[in-house]
């Protein structure tokens, strides 16, 4: 749950990402995936196999996407090498051998990112307030539309807080810029 300035709260998808460099495309090579997602009952929630870069000597898989409140706190909770050594013991079940073929990681726990505090707001109705402009300041992002989490609520979003380009003559310093039209996003 986020707590902003003015005591408004809303509660965040605790979200995390793994990605991994592989030594060779193993998904390819020895089980034919070209591209996709591999869904789990294990904490990873997901792998995702690239779409791209197609029998390429190495390769970047998606180890883990989580969404669910429980794993992503969990995961959140460990630290960022420990979250790479647990996704990577999850996807050993999936995967035999999958330790051997992991080069590199990262992570991101959107719940540890400061000032966003998770990844996307569970509430499809951003709070009146936030659509409102806070004197010259405007908000924007998908947490404003009806699709927070995903592109076309970025864009949204960012087509409410193009309107403060539109405006002038207000005192808050804001000039009118005729190529920034809200309705083209």
């Amino acid at each position: 749950m986020v707590v902003c300035e003015r005591g408004r709260q809303h509660d965040d998808e605790n979200a995390v990402k793994i990605g991994f460099q592989a030594r060779r495309r193993f998904w390819e090579e020895d089980h034919g995936i070209y591209g996709g997602i591999s869904w789990t009952d294990q904490d990873i929630t997901q792998v995702w196999y690239p779409p791209y870069g197609y029998q390429r000597a190495k390769g970047i898989i998606m180890g883990a996407y989580i969404w669910d409140d429980e794993p992503g706190l969990r995961y959140a909770a460990m630290s960022p090498a420990e979250r790479l050594q647990a996704a990577i013991a999850e996807g050993e079940a999936l995967h035999p051998g999958y330790e051997a073929e992991i080069e590199a990681g990262v992570s991101r726990a959107w719940a540890k990112v400061r000032f966003q505090r998770g990844g996307w707001p569970t509430s499809y109705q951003a709070p009146a307030r936030l659509r409102e402009p806070d004197g010259a300041i405007y908000f924007a992002g998908d947490q404003l539309s009806a699709l927070p989490g995903l592109a076309g609520g970025g864009r949204f979003g960012r087509s409410c807080g193009g309107a403060g380009h539109q405006r002038t003559g207000d005192g808050h310093g804001l000039k009118e810029r005729p190529h920034a039209r809200s309705d083209r996003l």
